[in-house]
């Protein structure tokens, strides 16, 4: 998928003429840049931004570079669309599993919903085939290489807030390399408009305090689905909290290891069950921001 289209590959994915397309550009309703030789294109994430303010159709997205629709794609529910998915994801099917998800997105469907009724449940169901030697060790690992390059383009569709004013940095510690849990969180939050920048899995957590301490976010986040030693555990996300305070930012913490002992353990930590959850903290969060 190409970064930046042509007002007509636009007009053609939208079904409206291209005149109507530049008139809109022309009054700021989608941002534009200039190449050198001084021809206009848009960022695919200004008009997918677009389009979700206004109210308007992607109906010929594959001139965007993304997936053609198909029949009946935006009223099928999440719970369907979960069902088709893990055929596709446990078949090694790309192109299709891409084209399940932005479906999703196109039609209207928030992200934290995707993230929690859509991609969560289909690998819980993937993990379980897993366990019961109903698909190979192969075919898991293959579908996470396939979602994280669908989130991958999840996010250049994403429009990024124009303010480094509410910037918010997160991963996961040493010995988690579950990166779809984080790649989720990060795109839960740049949709509720925070600048989410993922620093990546497996972090030293002094490391993380450094980016703290020098990248000044508003928020940090930590994303929770593996640790080999709870003690290590502890001290390390007393020691990212410790960072945040300093700065007063705030500090969330989520995933599946986070039971209740373990909570009660890292004390008067922001805890999230669901991205659905994190959304709403975020956009609380959100509105305390100065301008």
């Amino acid at each position: 998928m190409s970064e930046l289209v042509s007002p007509k590959q636009v007009a053609q994915a939208i079904g409206v003429s291209e005149s109507s397309l530049k008139r809109w550009c022309d009054q700021g309703l989608i941002e534009t840049v200039r190449t050198a030789g001084g021809h206009r294109r848009l960022a695919v994430s200004s008009v997918m931004g677009y389009l979700q303010k206004s109210g308007h159709r992607l109906i010929a997205p594959e001139v965007l570079g993304l997936p053609p629709l198909t029949v009946g794609a935006g009223q099928r529910s999440l719970s369907k669309a979960q069902t088709a998915l893990i055929e596709a994801l446990t078949q090694g099917q790309d192109l299709a599993s891409r084209q399940i998800v932005v479906e999703a997105f196109l039609a209207g469907h928030p992200m934290h919903a995707i993230a929690d009724e859509l991609v969560a449940p289909a690998f819980h169901e993937i993990g379980r085939q897993w366990g019961c030697g109903e698909v190979a060790v192969y075919q898991e690992r293959h579908a996470c290489e396939i979602m994280a390059r669908v989130l991958a383009d999840l996010r250049r569709m994403t429009e990024r807030p124009p303010s480094e004013s509410v910037k918010a940095i997160g991963g996961t510690l040493e010995c988690d390399y579950y990166s779809l849990p984080n790649q989720l969180v990060e795109l839960v939050l740049r949709n509720v408009g925070w600048d989410a920048v993922s620093l990546g899995c497996n972090l030293p957590a002094d490391s993380m305090v450094i980016a703290i301490q020098q990248q000044r976010p508003r928020l940090v986040w930590l994303s929770v689905s593996h640790y080999e030693c709870e003690e290590k555990f502890v001290s390390a996300v007393e020691s990212i909290r410790a960072a945040a305070f300093a700065i007063r930012a705030p500090f969330v913490i989520g995933g599946r290891m986070m039971c209740e002992s373990l909570r009660q353990k890292v004390g008067e930590i922001a805890c999230c069950d669901s991205m659905v959850q994190l959304d709403a903290y975020a956009h609380a969060l959100l509105q305390t921001q100065p301008n």
